[in-house]
């Protein structure tokens, strides 16, 4: 996926978060929230240049809100098959 893709996909699995459900993942200004950043993480050493990951960080939510960056590595895995990190910044 090209990196506006995948910040496109990070936004739309958080848009689809239930209202219902938002009071139990933290301190978050869901009116602000998106993806501001991604990084690409290739693994070069020993065995090449075979695993790509991403790091990508979402403002507006507080860093220890584990429960909201575990959903959106899940889904974008079960949704999209890519593996990222989410790191929450205010």
């Amino acid at each position: 996926m090209k990196p506006e893709e995948i910040a496109g996909a990070v936004n739309k699995i958080i848009e689809e978060i239930p209202k219902s459900d938002r009071i139990f993942l933290g301190a978050i200004n869901w009116g602000d929230l998106g993806c501001s950043q991604i990084r690409e993480i290739r693994e070069v050493w020993p065995y090449g240049d075979t695993d790509v990951s991403y790091e990508v960080t979402v403002e507006e939510a507080d860093p220890s809100s584990y429960q909201l960056a575990a959903w959106i590595e899940f889904k974008m895995s079960e949704e999209h098959g890519i593996s990222i990190s989410v790191r929450l910044e205010w």
